[in-house]
């Protein structure tokens, strides 16, 4: 059937309440907000239904009893004071039974109720409480924790922060409710029968937006609302709850990742929720190890945003020192240390990446068509050239590293080269020991995404200046090391075509 109304709020009297007799009250705010957000998701007026002076103890009024059959969505702003109405409770009771006559509950495994969570309560209460799924959906917390763990509300009147992050979920909750919306009302038009049109272009990818500490909520939401705005399905889905228990949390976010191309990690100063299981485990660390053990199996692509340098949690810090410097932990994934915009810049190259259609399976190319990636440093160009020449004397395509531009650009033209090429030589000479380790743990994430067609050779050509580093390299006798700290030798650098030849 035509819905009459998109949507109907049902609030607690005492949760709109003014106080100041001129301006208007908090659900009032919603409702005007709502209603514009929804109007430009779904292109068209939203048209919102609520009852200005519901009283509480009171039966059904006659008229609210006629709308529920109307409407598409009900949005319910939970608070204490609801939660004690006997009136709201009716409310989503009713609707939950109007909504079973017409079309179901659940469309497309998202629910016609969404809850609002004007501040946190307790999940005993809300499961009391609650009809059927509704008990388990966590809902859009529209409050902020401050300071000494103590919560507002989002309230526009609070200033410049509480209206920014106000707006911002407000946005994130229309574009959920117009994708519910829109689905009811392509399925009212569509003639019985009838096949749902082919979706154009590619499948854009699914996204894993992982949990993370309450001090980087606001920027998580902000990443959220900008993927789902540009038509990105993101997981969890808002509003869906994990488990609490430590082996179940795991079987659901493998379960999530699994159906994703890219995993999101935000790593902030605080640790994140800790879950209920022998281990005791931090969500946010837990959640990066299983996608990094996700990308090694199956070449899952991860973004890692460490915004925070440092933590004054012991734990935390503890985290962040070995996120910086173990490979395993960064496996198949770029860690940036930058702020929110470069973040999301460098979230937009990698989408964008992963859209690109696959390159056709070309015939493997002749020894004289591979191309040598000679990873550098800027100030290293000059000190390749003999050894450039003579590569290519050889018949081999020889690539440096793009050094201009701006940041994310050199990194794409870098993770690029890594995926075209061949073989990989490290030009050890000017860079320092840190870039050494970069370059390493580059060609370790590499490795997940090249399974199709791994690296043939990998070496380390040494050239001067002469450091402990380097010289401890020869010391140790480590394998496929070219030891060219005291000039260029067309002998030395035998082995490595050698390794390219019986490929």
């Amino acid at each position: 059937m035509k819905f009459a109304n998109h949507l109907f709020i049902s609030y607690a009297r005492l949760d709109n309440a003014k106080t100041d007799e001129n301006e208007p009250g908090w659900v009032d705010r919603f409702h005007t907000a709502l209603k514009g957000y929804l109007g430009y998701e779904i292109g068209d007026e939203a048209r919102i239904w609520r009852d200005p002076e519901l009283r509480a103890n009171e039966e059904l009024a006659d008229e609210i009893a006629a709308q529920l059959p109307k409407t598409a969505l009900l949005v319910s702003l939970i608070s204490p004071r609801y939660l004690k109405s006997d009136w709201c409770l009716t409310e989503i009771k009713k609707f939950c039974e109007a909504a079973e006559a017409q079309g179901g509950l659940v469309i497309d495994n998202k629910m016609r109720i969404c809850r609002v969570m004007l501040m946190p309560l307790e999940t005993a209460e809300l499961r009391e409480k609650l009809p059927g799924k509704l008990k388990d959906q966590l809902g859009y917390p529209f409050y902020d924790k401050e300071e000494g763990g103590r919560f507002v509300r989002l309230d526009p009147r609070f200033g410049e922060k509480y209206k920014s992050a106000f707006n911002l979920k407000l946005a994130g909750l229309a574009a959920e409710l117009a994708e519910v919306i829109n689905k009811l009302e392509a399925d009212e038009k569509a003639a019985p029968g009838s096949k749902p049109p082919e979706p154009s272009g590619p499948p854009k990818p699914v996204i894993y937006l992982a949990e993370c500490s309450w001090d980087r909520e606001n920027d998580r939401d902000k990443i959220w609302s900008e993927l789902r705005a540009t038509g990105y399905t993101v997981l969890p889905e808002q509003g869906t709850r994990l488990p609490d228990l430590e082996h179940e949390y795991a079987a659901e976010v493998e379960q999530l990742m699994d159906r994703s191309q890219l995993s999101v990690h935000i790593v902030g100063a605080s640790g994140g929720t800790v879950l209920n299981g022998p281990g005791r485990r931090d969500a946010v660390q837990f959640q990066n190890e299983i996608a990094a053990r996700k990308s090694e199996a199956s070449g899952l692509r991860r973004l890692i945003w460490l915004p925070a340098a440092t933590s004054q949690q012991p734990e935390q810090q503890s985290f962040i020192d070995a996120l910086r410097s173990k490979a395993e932990l960064q496996r198949g994934g770029d860690l940036i240390e930058d702020n929110l915009e470069a973040f999301k810049n460098s979230l937009r190259i990698v989408l964008k990446k992963l859209e690109e259609p696959p390159p056709k399976k070309a015939e493997a190319p002749n020894a004289g068509e591979q191309m040598i990636y000679l990873l550098c440093v800027p100030g290293d160009r000059p000190a390749t050239v003999a050894l450039r020449k003579f590569l290519r004397s050889k018949g081999f395509d020889v690539q440096l590293p793009v050094f201009e531009g701006d940041a994310a650009s050199v990194r794409q033209s870098h993770d690029e080269l890594l995926n075209r090429c061949d073989a990989v030589l490290i030009f050890y000479g000017a860079g320092n020991e840190a870039w050494k380790w970069t370059t390493r743990n580059d060609l370790e994430k590499i490795k997940s995404s090249r399974k199709e067609k791994p690296l043939l050779s990998v070496y380390t050509y040494l050239s001067s200046p002469k450091t402990d580093h380097k010289q401890d390299y020869i010391d140790m006798g480590e394998p496929n090391v070219i030891n060219g700290l005291d000039g260029f030798s067309e002998a030395s650098i035998q082995p490595f075509l050698d390794t390219l030849k019986k490929a």
